[in-house]
């Protein structure tokens, strides 16, 4: 799968990813049709954040830290499914802290969700 390209800087053992939109700052860009769909766009969204990761040679057992933005928290449970399955990916499973928030609005009226994710190498 392709990734944008982003920069990358090294500060310590902590690692940041930049992109257009983020590497590790994921954003969907997808309206869904209906709640089924935002549950794909949730893999999408992990499956994507697995790829930067992996670019910076990292796994979700080097997450430390996700903020979330949510513009629907009727989206939560989907949300939560996705993520619990993405931090289990790995042994022991992942278990970064996490703040999520609902938001009204992201950049602009098709983006969903936003994950911004910092791993530490």
């Amino acid at each position: 799968m392709a990734v944008a390209a982003g920069a990358t800087s090294a500060q310590g053992k902590r690692r940041f990813r930049a992109a257009p939109s983020g590497l590790s700052l994921v954003r969907a860009l997808v309206r869904p049709a209906c709640r089924v769909a935002f549950a794909g766009l949730m893999s999408f969204c992990f499956s994507n954040l697995a790829v930067a990761l992996q670019a910076s040679g990292c796994t979700a057992a080097n997450l430390v830290k996700l903020t979330v933005f949510l513009t629907d928290m009727d989206n939560l449970a989907r949300y939560r499914e996705a993520r619990n399955r993405f931090f289990n990916l790995v042994t022991p499973p992942a278990a970064p802290a996490v703040t999520l928030v609902e938001v009204s609005k992201l950049y602009g009226p098709d983006f969903l969700i936003e994950i911004e994710a910092i791993a530490a190498a």
